[in-house]
């Protein structure tokens, strides 16, 4: 059974950093969708949050970090396009594929050499990253290939069982995922629209 805790404080973040950091798994809430998440360094809670989703180890998962600092120490060769994203859109939906570097687990890459990050724009999640002093993987909290749960009820139902801690924020506003660029090529290219409209990026860069 997990642990479930329904109260968002600077403690309660504290306590929840110490079970990232001893390698247990999380649902939590974002700005756009409840996800499920680690440690992106602890490869043993990685591949639980594989087992628990039936996610095929060919798909990379989406990180979290909390600044343009901590982004810099996983991924390399940043193109300028991608820091002016970043300074546009973030804290905010939108994931950037990136180079990943050499000391990221192949299974978050999938053995595709980037990664695509994010800096949230929650302040849970910000201040978690913080006290965590890792970044979070973050992947939808779902079952592969079937829609995510609608309210938090039925996110307990479907993971107080599988997951280590959950942290119950309540039912979220509906909201689009986070859109995803990938910018590896030197352009833009929309690999999926979702909160940020790929119109709003493509005016805000001409």
């Amino acid at each position: 059974m997990s642990k479930i805790i329904s109260e968002i404080s600077p403690q309660s973040i504290r306590e929840i950093a110490s079970h990232i950091r001893a390698g247990k798994t999380l649902l939590y809430p974002t700005e756009t969708v409840y996800g499920l998440g680690c440690d992106m360094f602890n490869v043993a809670a990685v591949e639980k949050i594989f087992r628990i989703k039936g996610r095929a180890e060919t798909k990379s998962m989406l990180v979290l970090v909390n600044s343009v600092a901590m982004l810099h120490t996983i991924t390399k060769d940043i193109p300028p396009l991608a820091l002016q994203l970043f300074e546009i859109f973030s804290p905010g939906p939108l994931t950037i594929i990136l180079p990943a570097s050499e000391n990221i687990p192949p299974l978050v890459t999938a053995n595709t050499g980037t990664i695509g990050v994010r800096i949230p724009g929650s302040e849970f999640c910000l201040q978690l990253i913080k006290e965590s002093q890792t970044p979070l993987i973050s992947t939808s909290a779902n079952i592969a290939g079937k829609e995510q749960p609608r309210t938090i009820e039925e996110l307990l139902l479907l993971f107080s069982e599988k997951i280590d801690v959950c942290v119950n924020a309540g039912n979220l506003q509906p909201s689009a995922p986070s859109t995803i660029v990938d910018v590896t090529s030197g352009k833009i290219v929309i690999i999926r629209e979702g909160a940020i409209a790929k119109k709003e990026i493509e005016t805000i860069l001409q």
